[in-house]
C-alpha cells in the first residue's frame, strides 16, 4: 500500500480541523486529514449560533468586533467557493430577567455596548411586561452543512483518512512524523474534547461540558433567535431548542429531564408549545481559563495543537485559523495565553 507525503497531517475534522485544513490546502500546502467520522461530537451537534453578548452579566464578547468580521468573510468566502450556503444573519431578541436588570442598566451607559443592546418597544413572543433587546451582529453558521461539504471537498483532493487514530502508532523519524501510512512534516491534533484519549493532551486544563439540542415544531413559526437564556432558533429549514451545560455527567446519552427542562422553559418564557424531532447531545472542548489551546507541544516533536474553543467556535476558529497558519507558515509568534499549557 502506497504512503502519502505531506506538509500538515490534521487529526478531526470537526470545525477546527475542517478550517484549518481549508485555511492551509488554499494556501497551496498538502495536508492530510484523519477522523473517524465521530457522530456525537459538538461540531455536529453545535447549532452555530454567534452572539456578541453572552452570560448573565451580557458580557460583550472579547474583541468580538475583529473575530466577527473575520468569520463572516471567512464563510462567505467558503460559500462562494464551494457553492453552499452557510452564514445567515439573524434577528436576535433577548429578555432581560429580573436578576440581569442592574446589569443592563450599567450596559446602557457604556458607549460600546449601546451598538449592540438595543430596546424592542414590541416582541411577538416574550411578555410585554419584561425587558426585551436586540441584539446586533448576531448570526447562525450551518455547521453540519460546512463539516459535510468540506468533508466531500477533502476526499475529492485525496486528502482525507477516515479511520480512528492509534496514538501508539505515531513514528518520529527524521524530522518528520508518521502515521497510518502518512508521512508528514507537521501534525496537528483538532480531535475536540476526544483529546482526553491523546496521551500528549489529555493533561491540558479541559472543562467539558455537555450540551443536549432539540429539534422542535412549534405551534407558531419563528423566523427570530429568542433567547432567555436558552434558546429558540430557526437553523438551516429547522427550528432548535437549547441548550444546558452539564459538567458532571460527560455520558453522550439523551437525558430525558433534560428534555423535558427545555421544554418547559420554552413555554414558560414564550408561551410557545413544541413537539420534539430529534434529540442531540454533543461535548464541548471547554478549557478552564477560556482560552484555546494553540501552538507546538514540548513533548512531542514537530506535533501542534488547536483545540478548546468551547461552545463559541464558529466565531473563534476562523480568526485562530488565520493567527495559526501564519505561525506555521511564517514563524510568527504565538500569544502565550494560548501557548502556556503545551
Amino acid at each position: 500500500m502506497s504512503e502519502n507525503n505531506v506538509d500538515y497531517l490534521i487529526v478531526g475534522q470537526g470545525l477546527a480541523g475542517s478550517i484549518l485544513a481549508y485555511q492551509l490546502i488554499m494556501q497551496g500546502k498538502n495536508v492530510m486529514v484523519i477522523d473517524n467520522d465521530h457522530k456525537q461530537s459538538s461540531s455536529s451537534v453545535a447549532a452555530g449560533i454567534i452572539n456578541p453578548i453572552t452570560g448573565r452579566r451580557l458580557s460583550l464578547a472579547d474583541d468580538f468586533p475583529t473575530q466577527f468580521l473575520i468569520a463572516k468573510e471567512f464563510y462567505q468566502q467558503l460559500e462562494t467557493e464551494l457553492n453552499v450556503h452557510l452564514w445567515t444573519d439573524v434577528k436576535q431578541q433577548r429578555q432581560i430577567s429580573q436578576q440581569q436588570q442592574s446589569s443592563y442598566k450599567k450596559r446602557q451607559t457604556d458607549k460600546t455596548y449601546r451598538n449592540y443592546l438595543n430596546k424592542e418597544t414590541q416582541s411577538l413572543f416574550f411578555d410585554d411586561s419584561s425587558i426585551v433587546v436586540n441584539i446586533q451582529d448576531s448570526a447562525i453558521v450551518d455547521c453540519k452543512t460546512l463539516i459535510k461539504t468540506i468533508r466531500v471537498w477533502l476526499k475529492e483532493k485525496q486528502s482525507l483518512l477516515c479511520e480512528k487514530i492509534d496514538y501508539a502508532k505515531i513514528v518520529i523519524k527524521d524530522k518528520s512524523l508518521s502515521l497510518a501510512r502518512v508521512n508528514a512534516k507537521k501534525l496537528i491534533f483538532c480531535e475536540g474534547y476526544q483529546a482526553i484519549n491523546n496521551p500528549w493532551l489529555k493533561g491540558l486544563p479541559f472543562v467539558l461540558s455537555k450540551g443536549e439540542i432539540l429539534t422542535v415544531e412549534t405551534n407558531q413559526t419563528v423566523n427570530t433567535l429568542l433567547n432567555w437564556g436558552n434558546w429558540l432558533a430557526p437553523i438551516a429549514g429547522k427550528t432548535k431548542l437549547g441548550s444546558n451545560y452539564e459538567w458532571d455527567n460527560l455520558s453522550l446519552d439523551q437525558n430525558n429531564q433534560v428534555k423535558q427542562d427545555l421544554l418547559n422553559s420554552l413555554y414558560e418564557n414564550t408561551k410557545l408549545q413544541a413537539k420534539v424531532v430529534a434529540h442531540e447531545t454533543g461535548i464541548r472542548p471547554t478549557t478552564r481559563h477560556r482560552k484555546p489551546f494553540i501552538g507546538r507541544l514540548s513533548e512531542l516533536e514537530n506535533a501542534y495543537c488547536f483545540n478548546g474553543f468551547g461552545s463559541k467556535g464558529c466565531l473563534l476558529i476562523p480568526y485562530y485559523a488565520d493567527l495559526f497558519s501564519n505561525t506555521l507558515l511564517n514563524h510568527t509568534e504565538l500569544p502565550k495565553e494560548l501557548t502556556q499549557w503545551l
